[in-house]
């Protein structure tokens, strides 16, 4: 993917590698939707698993749609510049606040939602990564140097040649004070220079009527740009276009005089709740002031990354969403690669941090910040999203943290979604320079968050305390150490200490262990062991009548042990006795879950319909009873 592709190029490439995982998951999803229901964490849990089956699948439900990724969906129109508004039928203006009983239509618009999102998210990384191909165009280049003038550009030739050949610590530090001046001034002149006019890209939200489509109410007036050719001949040789274009022209023009830039972008995302929010919302047009050149978006959606070649240092420059010239260009140091402790709030790695980026307090409401993705002029995108979100901890956990759970949110399922996308586009252009960036990336994503609150932890996706933890959860405090410690309540004077939900390690009894082909170790005692409390009727009433059976011993049937995956190995197959007799269990079974728990010397015959066969035979063999 090093040279130029075409626009169907980039959008069979990411057809052909998500189909498969988009098929797969998308055929049980209308048997799952009335499953995948998010549970919320109850204070001091006495319930107990007692449908241990229901949490042996580690795969969790898919909510994603397959939707072919032709010329009708994603084109180079709707790619460039204007994302085409998408409509969902029966969507109340309440949104999720209206009670209905209905829970199968409100499944299916979450999950038609939540397609979209991850369409949209596709159509908006291809989008970036064509663009980012045009401004490494050389005429593109010549055509923006040459506005400026001859005596700057043989100071900027001149720098790069010092900063070859200068070695001492002096020159270093000299050499990165006029790279400072040189992206200030650069800045400065664009500023001056450019004209804005027209609207970024931006997303208007779900129509409730579809025949809204053809109304311009809810469009701004912008001819999406087709080709390179137009984009040099309208924006380029005039200097003009609105905020979005004027990064991008920006770029071309610093990676023409020899800048090492990346071009950021904040993916302006469709949402997948059903919140007014997400809805879309008519044009005002008397109010011009309030439309015109993006003046209500108070919040770049994209902006570049300069990075000194002397220091280790980055200049993250917007050109026109803050009126503060301070803001509009910030230094950051990236750190070298030290071995930190995850806990210990280095003030190095918070260095590297921007906060002004993310829309928060009362400005939260009107953008919402989803991923930052970070393209070089190779290139290669980067998750630049802890540099400028806070309270993002759970994207930098293990895979397997987010995978385990068997009903995923679908904030985590849109960051899985991501990742995916993002190994598809970079494939094997992985370099190791940005190893360094990478790891800063991860430790700044764990230690920078707020202090949480008690009362949001139940909902909350980074952290989790002892006492929310589910019956089949438990957390080992000899390796895991607590982040910090809060107040349950103003009045408690206790406090109590919460972890990452990283921590929680998953609990499965030794009969479900056994369903998924592994025994216990020998001499282990459970981590964890808990009242049984059967859930359905029927078997709260095997449970009452097994109390009063003299044969059975009360002690197994009340309490429930526990066991972690590191107590347990895969399961040694039995062998048969010198009678030719099958090894039963206690009960007289025989245990036979896995191919792997098949007894030695033995072949398991598969018939068709066995399971209909002997459903027959057994209900042939009830005695009738009469009353």
């Amino acid at each position: 993917m090093g040279g130029n592709i075409s626009n169907h190029d980039a959008i069979d490439l990411i057809s052909r590698n998500i189909d498969s995982d988009i098929s797969d998951d998308s055929q049980d999803e209308q048997k799952k939707q009335e499953l995948n229901v998010t549970k919320k964490r109850k204070l001091n849990c006495d319930e107990s698993d007692d449908d241990d089956d229901d949490d042996d699948n580690d795969e969790f439900p898919s909510d994603f749609e397959e939707i072919a990724l032709d010329d009708s969906i994603i084109s180079s129109n709707n790619v460039s510049q204007r994302i085409d508004v998408v409509t969902l039928k029966n969507v109340s203006s309440n949104g999720s606040s209206e009670k209905t009983t209905d829970f199968k239509l409100i499944n299916r618009l979450k999950s038609s939602r939540f397609s979209m999102h991850c369409m949209h998210m596709i159509s908006l990384m291809i989008h970036l990564y064509i663009r980012n191909q045009w401004l490494q165009d050389q005429e593109l280049q010549k055509i923006l140097k040459k506005k400026l003038s001859k005596d700057f550009r043989k100071k900027v030739k001149k720098f790069f040649e010092r900063t070859k050949t200068s070695k001492e610590d002096d020159d270093q530090v000299q050499l990165a004070k006029e790279f400072h001046k040189f992206v200030v001034n650069l800045t400065r002149w664009f500023q001056l220079n450019f004209r804005l006019e027209g609207h970024g890209l931006r997303h208007n939200g779900y129509l409730k009527d579809p025949l809204n489509l053809k109304s311009n109410d809810y469009y701004y007036n912008f001819e999406p740009i087709e080709s390179l050719q137009d984009f040099k001949i309208l924006y380029a040789k005039q200097l003009k276009g609105n905020r979005d274009i004027a990064v991008q022209l920006f770029v071309s023009l610093l990676r023409g005089l020899g800048f090492e830039v990346r071009l950021c972008f904040s993916l302006p995302l469709l949402g997948y709740s059903l919140d007014k929010a997400d809805n879309a919302i008519p044009l005002n047009y008397k109010k011009k002031s309030h439309v015109s050149n993006d003046k209500d978006m108070l919040f770049p959606t994209y902006w570049c990354e300069v990075s000194s070649p002397s220091t280790p240092e980055i200049f993250v420059v917007d050109l026109f969403s803050f009126t503060d010239f301070a803001d509009s260009v910030s230094k950051l140091t990236i750190p070298s690669l030290v071995k930190l402790n995850h806990l210990d709030k280095n003030e190095l790695i918070k260095s590297s941090f921007v906060n002004h980026f993310e829309p928060r307090g009362k400005y939260q409401g009107q953008m919402k910040m989803w991923y930052v993705v970070s393209i070089d002029s190779q290139n290669y995108m980067l998750d630049t999203s802890s540099r400028y979100l806070k309270n993002i901890c759970f994207r930098y956990f293990p895979l397997r943290c987010l995978q385990y759970q068997n009903q995923l949110e679908h904030g985590k399922k849109s960051f899985i979604w991501f990742k995916r996308i993002l190994m598809i586009i970079n494939g094997n252009k992985y370099q190791r320079k940005y190893h360094v960036e990478l790891e800063t990336l991860h430790k700044l994503g764990l230690i920078n968050f707020d202090k949480p609150v008690f009362s949001r932890l139940r909902s909350s996706n980074n952290f989790v305390t002892p006492s929310l933890l589910y019956n089949n959860e438990f957390i080992d405090t000899s390796k895991s150490k607590a982040i910090g410690f809060l107040k349950i309540s103003s009045s408690a004077a206790k406090k109590e200490p919460f972890y990452y939900q990283s921590s929680i390690i998953k609990l499965k009894t030794e009969t479900s262990w056994k369903l998924l082909g592994r025994q216990l170790k020998p001499n282990v005692e459970p981590l964890k062991v808990n009242n049984y409390n059967p859930r359905t009727i029927k078997n709260k009433r095997k449970h009452n009548i097994s109390i009063y059976d003299e044969n059975v011993n009360t002690e197994d049937i009340i309490k429930q042990e526990l066991y972690s995956y590191t107590q347990t190995e895969p399961y040694k197959a039995a062998i048969i006795n010198f009678n030719n007799q099958l090894p039963r269990n206690k009960y007289g079974n025989i245990e036979i879950f896995t191919r792997n728990m098949i007894p030695k010397g033995t072949v398991v015959i598969e018939l068709p319909n066995i399971v209909e066969i002997m459903e027959e035979h057994n209900n042939h063999k009830k005695k009738k009873i009469n009353y």
